[in-house]
C-alpha cells in the first residue's frame, strides 16, 4: 500500500480495536514499555516494545512501536515442547520398567537372603554336630591310645629280655608319634579359639617345663637344647596357658625333629609395639634343615609336608604349624617365619597381655632326714617357694596346704612305697606330688607314678630335678 514492495498487515488510519495494555499505556503517557507475555491479536502473535513520539511543542502526538512476529518462535517452542513431553514420557516408562525390576529383584533378593539364612543355619547346626562328634571322637581315641602309651611304659618297668625291650620301645614310640599325630587333626578340626581364658602364667616354669620334656630327645641326638629368658621379662604374664604349652610344645618339638646336628634354643625377651604397649617375643630356633623362601609360606598350612614322598624321613600330618598359627590367632598374634637353607629356621610371634603380680609359691617338704630337709628347702626357696616341713604324714596334714607336696620314700619299706605315695595324694591334696628316691626299683617307681605322683626326684637333687615344679604349681592350693 505505501509502495514499498511489502504486504502491510494494516494501514494507516486503520482502528485498532485490540490494541494491548501496554500500547495503551504509552499513548496515555506512561513512557517506553516492553510486552513481558506474547500478545495476540488479528494480525498474529507478537512480543512488542513501544516509545512514545512527541511534537514540537513537546505534546505526546504518537507511539512508535517494535513488534517481533513469533510464528516461527511458537514452531520451535513446540518441538521443544514435543521434544519434552517425549523424553517425560520416556523418563515415565523408564522409571515404571525400573520400578518393577526393582521389585521383581527386591523379591529375588529376599528370597535369596532366606535361603542364605537358612543355608547359614544349616552350616552351623553341621559345624555344632561336627564340633560335637570330634568331642567324642577326641575322647574314644585317646583313651585307648592312653592307656597303650601307658600300659607300654608300665611293661618297660618289667624284666625283659633285649628283644624284649627292643618291641617295647617300638610300641612307646610308634603309638606316642600316633597320639601326637591324632591330637593335631582332632585340636585343629575341631578346636575353638574364641573366647580364651586368661590367667597369670609363670612363664620362666612354663618354658622350663617344655625344655624338660624334650631334652631327652635332644640328648638322643646329640642337640644342646636350652632357653634363654630375658632378666626383664616379668616372671608372670597374663595369657592363656594351655594355648602358649601347645604352641611353643610344636615349635620345639619340631625344632628337635628337623636338626640333626647343632642346638635348639626358645628365648624369651621383652618388645612392644607401635604404640608402646608392653609385648613378649617369644622364638625357637635352630640349626636345622631350613625352609626355602618360597616355600616358608606353605608350612603354615594344614596338612601340608614339604616333603610329600612316601619314604620321608619325618612323619606327621603336617598340621602342627597350622595349628600353632590357628592358636597363635586365637591370642591376637602371628606366627612369622625366618628361614635359609641349610642354616635353619626361627619361628616366633609376639605374644600381648600384662605382666600379673607375683605368686607365692608355697611347698610342703615331709621328711625325717634333717640334712635332706636342709638341702631341699635351700634349691627350692631359692627358686621362690616358700617352703613348710614335717617329718611324717600325720605331722604335715596339720599344716595349711600347698601347691606342691615333697615326700620322702626312705620312711617306709620298700615294698610299702606304692602304699605310702597313694597315702599321701589322697590326705594332702595339691596341684603337683614329688617323690625322693630311695633306691627304688623300677616296677616300684611306676606303681609311685601310677599312685599319682607327678615326679620322682633323687636323694641328691640337682636343681635341674626341680624344673617344672613351678608350672604345675595351682593357686587353688595357696
Amino acid at each position: 500500500a505505501d509502495g514499498d514492495g511489502v504486504d502491510d498487515k494494516s494501514h494507516l488510519m486503520e482502528h485498532y480495536e485490540d490494541a494491548p495494555r501496554e500500547l495503551l499505556g504509552t499513548l496515555r503517557g506512561g513512557g517506553v514499555s516492553v510486552m513481558m507475555e506474547p500478545y495476540t491479536d488479528r494480525w498474529g502473535t507478537f512480543l512488542s516494545a513501544y516509545a512514545p513520539v512527541f511534537g514540537e511543542d513537546g505534546s505526546l502526538v504518537a507511539a512508535a512501536g517494535v513488534d517481533m512476529d513469533l510464528a516461527f518462535h511458537d514452531e520451535s517452542l513446540f518441538s521443544v515442547r514435543r521434544d519434552s513431553q517425549m523424553a517425560g514420557a520416556m523418563g515415565l516408562i523408564l522409571a515404571t520398567c525400573v520400578g518393577v525390576a526393582a521389585a521383581f529383584y527386591e523379591k529375588r533378593l529376599i528370597r535369596s537372603v532366606d535361603s542364605l539364612s537358612h543355608a547359614m543355619e544349616q552350616a552351623m547346626a553341621g559345624e555344632r554336630a561336627k564340633n560335637r562328634f570330634l568331642a567324642t571322637m577326641s575322647h574314644e581315641f585317646r583313651t585307648p591310645m592312653n592307656a597303650i602309651v601307658g600300659s607300654t611304659e608300665l611293661l618297660r618297668g618289667t624284666r625283659l629280655d633285649g628283644v624284649q625291650a627292643e618291641h617295647v620301645e617300638t610300641i612307646i614310640q610308634s603309638s606316642g608319634s600316633l597320639l601326637a599325630m591324632m591330637d593335631d587333626v582332632l585340636d585343629y578340626s575341631g578346636g575353638e579359639t574364641g573366647g580364651l581364658k586368661h590367667e597369670p602364667v609363670d612363664l620362666r616354669a612354663l618354658g622350663t617345663g617344655i625344655i624338660a620334656a624334650f631334652r631327652g630327645e635332644a640328648a638322643r641326638k646329640g642337640l644342646v637344647l636350652e632357653m634363654d629368658f630375658h632378666p626383664t621379662v616379668p616372671a608372670r604374664w597374663q595369657t592363656n596357658s594351655r594355648s602358649l604349652v601347645r604352641i611353643l610344645s610344636h615349635l620345639v618339638s619340631n625344632a628337635v625333629k628337623f636338626t640333626s646336628r647343632g642346638e635348639v634354643r626358645l628365648r624369651v625377651e621383652p618388645a612392644a609395639d607401635a604404640d608402646g604397649r608392653q609385648l613378649l617375643r617369644f622364638r625357637v630356633s635352630d640349626t636345622g634343615i631350613g625352609i626355602a623362601a618360597d616355600q616358608q609360606g606353605k608350612v603354615l598350612q594344614p596338612f601340608v609336608q614339604l616333603d610329600a614322598s612316601a619314604n620321608r624321613r619325618h612323619e606327621g600330618a603336617g598340621l602342627g604349624l597350622a595349628l600353632c598359627q590357628r592358636l597363635c590367632r586365637g591370642m591376637n598374634t602371628v606366627l612369622e617365619v625366618e628361614s635359609e637353607p641349610g642354616k635353619g629356621s626361627a619361628f616366633g610371634f609376639l605374644l600381648p597381655g600384662e605382666a600379673a603380680p607375683a605368686e607365692t609359691l608355697r611347698a610342703i617338704l615331709i621328711t625325717g632326714d634333717r640334712l635332706q630337709r636342709g638341702i631341699l628347702s635351700r634349691l627350692l626357696e631359692k627358686r621362690g617357694w616358700q617352703v613348710q616341713t614335717a617329718d611324717n604324714l600325720e605331722g604335715a596334714a596339720r599344716l595349711p596346704g600347698g601347691g606342691c607336696v615333697i615326700f620322702d620314700l626312705a620312711a617306709v619299706p620298700a615294698g610299702a612305697a606304692a602304699e605310702y605315695a597313694s597315702r599321701v595324694t589322697a590326705s594332702l591334696p595339691a596341684a603337683c606330688h614329688v617323690a625322693i628316691d630311695s633306691g627304688i626299683d623300677e616296677s616300684t617307681h611306676a606303681a609311685v607314678l601310677k599312685a599319682g605322683v607327678c615326679k620322682v626326684i633323687s636323694r641328691n637333687p640337682a636343681a635341674a630335678d626341680l624344673d617344672g615344679l613351678e608350672a604345675s604349681h595351682d593357686p587353688v592350693f595357696p
